[in-house]
C-alpha cells in the first residue's frame, strides 16, 4: 500500500542552518514510500451515543520501505531504505448516518495519533554518510508520520469506506445496527449496540 505520493525531506528544514554537515550533504528526500506490514493489535471499539463510534489502536507496529535520493550540484546519489515504526497509537471518531437512499454514511470528526519511535536502515551509494545522521532523520520522519497518519485515515474514509457503504443494500442487520447507535440515549442499550456492531464487523465471531 502506498503511504504517500509526496517525497519527504530527510532533515527538518528549519534546523538545516544548525546542521552544517547535513546542509553540505545536499538536498535529501525519501520517496515511493510503501507500507509492507501493519501489525494491528490492542484495539478498542466504543460508542458515541446518537453520533457514531470511536476506534482506538495502541502499541501497533508498521514497516515501510522506499527510495532515497540526494542531489548535490551535478551529483545524484540514491538507494533504498527500510523503516520500522513502533508504538503507533491512533484514536478515530466516526459520525455515522444515512443518506437519502437509506445507505450508511460516515465522517471522521476527530483523529489523533502518536508514535513511540522510528528506526531506519539506509542502503545504497555512500549510504554511510546518511546513516551518520540517522537520529536526525528518524526524529524528522517521526514528526512527519504523525502528521500524515490522520491525513491518511481521512483520505481512506473518503476514498474507500464511504463508496463501499454506498454500495451496501439496505439490509435489515445494517439498519438495525445503525439505528441502535444513532438512537442510543441510555447506557442500558450500550451492550446491545456493541454486540450488533461487532457482529457486523466480525460476522459474529
Amino acid at each position: 500500500m502506498i503511504f504517500t505520493d509526496s517525497p519527504l525531506d530527510c532533515f527538518p528544514l528549519a534546523n538545516l542552518h544548525q546542521k552544517p554537515v547535513a546542509k553540505r550533504s545536499g538536498k535529501c528526500s525519501l520517496h515511493s514510500l510503501k507500507i509492507y506490514h501493519f501489525n494491528l493489535q490492542n484495539w478498542d471499539l466504543s460508542l458515541l451515543p446518537e453520533l457514531g463510534i470511536r476506534v482506538s489502536l495502541s502499541s501497533n507496529y508498521m514497516s515501510i520501505g522506499g527510495n532515497w535520493k540526494v542531489n548535490k550540484a551535478f551529483i545524484t546519489l540514491q538507494g533504498t531504505f527500510d523503516m520500522k515504526v513502533y508504538g503507533i497509537s491512533i484514536s478515530v471518531s466516526l459520525n455515522l448516518g444515512k443518506d437519502q437512499s437509506g445507505h450508511p454514511t460516515s465522517l471522521v470528526t476527530q483523529c489523533s495519533n502518536s508514535i513511540g519511535h522510528v528506526s531506519i536502515d539506509i542502503s545504497g551509494s555512500l549510504s554511510w554518510i546518511l546513516n551518520l545522521f540517522h537520529e536526525i532523520i528518524e526524529n524528522n520522519i517521526k514528526m512527519v508520520l504523525e502528521q500524515k497518519i490522520c491525513e491518511m485515515v481521512r483520505k481512506s474514509t473518503t476514498s474507500y469506506l464511504e463508496p463501499y457503504l454506498r454500495t451496501l443494500p439496505g439490509c435489515s442487520h445494517c439498519n438495525e445496527t445503525l439505528d441502535c447507535i444513532l438512537g442510543l440515549s441510555s447506557s442500558g442499550s450500550t451492550q446491545l449496540c456493541l454486540s450488533l456492531l461487532r457482529e457486523q464487523i466480525f460476522g459474529g465471531n
